[in-house]
């Protein structure tokens, strides 16, 4: 999922879905991709992609 723009929880919100930009814990939604492009990157060097 990408990361959310200024405006996306309002826009959302009238939608009813702001809570996709909703932070929920402790680590912040950026963080977490950083996390998972480590992972992928690391993944596809051992698989030589």
């Amino acid at each position: 999922m990408q990361n959310c723009k200024p405006q996306a929880i309002e826009i959302l919100a009238e939608e009813g879905a702001a809570f996709v930009c909703q932070e929920a814990g402790r680590v912040d939604r950026m963080s977490i991709h950083q996390a998972l492009l480590d992972i992928v990157e690391q993944r596809k060097a051992k698989i030589k992609l």
